[in-house]
């Protein structure tokens, strides 16, 4: 057998054309290559893999949501707070929290009044003067604080924010519903949710299936789980390579007819030739002796 045209190359005794850049040839077709940290099986690729660890919980709620008890719910608006499904209007400073209610902080006395608003001004007497006076009654008292009002003639008591109840000790708190909670779904930072549990992210050219990651198929190849499909080209039929005969078998039928050639004109010259003249024996022909 012979070398191969000048652009194609020998395999198996046949001469194909070479494949591309990427690819290696097996007969009439070209394999993609694998990655280098691919195993090659032959006609597709095992994916190389890694660990990144059990999955977790998911705690985090989408944009505008919060988590309380494990769900995750609206936030409430200014000034509330939420506990579950409701939000409750919060407590003021100084009130004390007890659940639907904000305890008031100590109400105080304004004494025992005046007989004049003049000397209830001139006593100062629970800041009289700042404040002035008020008539309730036949008696004359000093204005409560600010953020307080009269009960009956002689007591302060702190206010309710504007819109609560009041109870007197204590302060109803307003509330609304905010809907029923969902479970959360978002992870932490570099984390991502699969299956309801949040993973440490892959690493790039990596997808994540659970606890594991798996090397991304590169373009071209078939996704078929943990192994990747080579895609293939036809690069024809392979064809013989002509023979190559050394150059001294050529001149044997040369040296042949040569040979025919010479025998030929030796003898063409060897039939043209005359005879030579026979010799005669006197002693077999008596009938020439009298001429001797």
């Amino acid at each position: 057998m012979g070398n191969c045209p000048k652009g194609q190359e020998k395999q198996a005794g046949l001469c194909y054309t070479p494949c591309e850049e990427g690819y290696t040839g097996v007969g009439p077709l070209c394999w993609r290559n694998c990655p280098s940290d691919f195993t090659d099986t032959g006609t597709g690729c095992t994916k190389p893999t890694y660990t990144r660890g059990a999955g977790t919980i998911p705690t985090g709620c989408p944009e505008g949501q919060e988590n309380d008890a494990g769900l995750c719910y609206p936030k409430c608006r200014e000034g509330y707070k939420g506990v579950g499904p409701v939000c409750w209007g919060v407590c003021p400073p100084g009130f004390t929290d007890i659940g639907a209610f904000c305890q008031k902080p100590a109400a105080y006395g304004r004494g025992a009044g005046f007989v004049s608003e003049q000397l209830c001004l001139n006593s100062n007497d629970h800041g009289a003067k700042t404040n002035g006076c008020e008539k309730y009654g036949l008696l004359w008292y000093p204005k409560c604080d600010p953020n307080y009002h009269a009960v009956g003639c002689c007591i302060c008591s702190p206010n309710c924010p504007a819109g609560w109840t009041d109870t007197g000790t204590g302060c109803t708190k307003p509330s609304y519903g905010r809907g029923v909670g969902t479970v959360p779904s978002q992870c932490p930072e570099g984390q991502e949710n699969q299956a309801g549990l949040c993973y440490e992210k892959c690493k790039e050219n990596y997808t994540g299936a659970g606890p594991v990651c798996w090397g991304d198929c590169p373009p071209g190849m078939t996704d078929i789980g943990a192994f990747c499909q080579k895609d293939t080209i036809n690069r024809g039929a392979g064809t013989i390579p002509p023979i190559s005969i050394p150059w001294w078998l050529w001149a044997i039928p040369l040296i042949i007819v040569l040979l025919l050639i010479g025998g030929f004109i030796v003898r063409v010259i060897f039939s043209n030739r005359k005879p030579p003249p026979a010799v005669v024996n006197i002693s077999q022909a008596p009938e020439l002796r009298p001429l001797l």
